[in-house]
């Protein structure tokens, strides 16, 4: 019976201890890796931007109507109220200032 006991002892602390090894690595990779490439962090706080403020990149091919936004160069833009009344595609938002606007993240 104390073997038995042992046994199962001796296999509860096999897994704590695993569990613990795995949990050591999955923070190291998951926090303190570095970046494969030198501006992954600017990468990153974009994309958690973008994320965050639900507007598309900017499509060449698309026609805008007022109050759609969009990314463009890391810039967060709106459609003017010109735009429901001109054929905005292929108008890049820093190119034509008078069917786009500099939006904030709402």
């Amino acid at each position: 019976m104390t073997r038995s006991m042992k046994s199962r002892i001796a296999a509860a602390m096999l897994a704590i201890g695993s569990l613990g090894t795995v949990a050591v690595a999955n923070a190291y990779t998951t926090y303190d890796a570095p970046y494969s490439y030198s501006h992954g962090w600017r990468y990153q706080r974009e994309h958690d931007w973008r994320s965050g403020c639900r507007a598309p990149a900017w499509d060449p091919n698309a026609r805008y109507m007022p109050g759609q936004r969009v990314w463009r160069n890391g810039y967060l833009f709106v459609a003017t109220r010109l735009s429901a009344s001109v054929w905005n595609v292929n108008s890049p938002p820093e190119w034509t200032p008078n069917y786009w606007a500099p939006a904030g993240c709402r």
